[in-house]
């Protein structure tokens, strides 16, 4: 019986069957981020790409999270990295949600007709996640936004802004 059970263990560990989801069209493998530990500063990168028909950073795939002032966490840099796609400046994408962000959501809320609180809940997501074109010629699309320049770093000749 120990072997018949120390083999469904080593499976198990194996094929993870816990890390899959049933998109209602494909079987999608799901990866675990690591829990989120803010560091002022860190700038993650925003390369925002359309998949499963929205527009995503890689960061979160929520559609509902609140995210307001004094948020942190893999939602708030999935929305800043959108922000910043669609044109709007919310600073430096550390997944800390301070009062650029704050300002940058007001002013994208304000453009797409939503009431501007500043506070991204589902329909504000739900806007975010289109692409209307508009990110195309925005706020640096498609940046490859690792560094934030403070004045007193070297240049950095892959940098381009």
């Amino acid at each position: 019986m120990s072997i018949l059970s120390a083999a469904l263990v080593a499976v198990l560990l194996t094929t993870r069957p816990w890390r899959y989801e049933e998109t209602g069209t494909a079987t999608v493998y799901v990866s675990a981020r690591p829990a989120f530990v803010f560091q002022r500063g860190q700038c993650h990168r925003c390369l925002v790409a359309r998949q499963a028909g929205e527009l995503r950073a890689g960061y979160s795939t929520t559609r509902t999270a609140i995210v307001d002032v004094n948020s942190r966490g893999w939602e708030t840099i999935e929305a800043q990295c959108l922000l910043r796609y669609h044109g709007y400046d919310p600073g430096v994408p550390d997944g800390e949600y301070d009062e650029r962000s704050r300002d940058a959501t007001k002013l994208f809320q304000r453009n797409h007709g939503l009431v501007a609180d500043g506070i991204v809940g589902p329909t504000t997501w739900r806007e975010l996640r289109q692409d209307d074109e508009r990110g195309r010629h925005g706020f640096h699309t498609g940046h490859d936004h690792r560094f934030h320049r403070t004045g007193t770093e070297p240049p950095d000749r892959d940098h381009d802004g």
